[in-house]
């Protein structure tokens, strides 16, 4: 979901299909600053060493 100031009411992005909407832009994906990739498997939580 977005705030209404994010997108305009008009916008394609909402005309699409919820299935196709959901296909797209369903997953939030975060690269974590200056991490570089390890070969360990990918973090799924972000907030697990706080």
């Amino acid at each position: 979901a977005a705030h209404h100031s994010q997108i305009d009411e008009d916008t394609f992005f909402l005309m699409l299909p919820d299935e196709a909407f959901a296909t797209a832009f369903g997953t939030e994906w975060f690269v974590r600053r200056g991490a570089t990739r390890t070969g360990e498997p990918y973090e799924t939580d972000i907030y697990a060493d706080l």
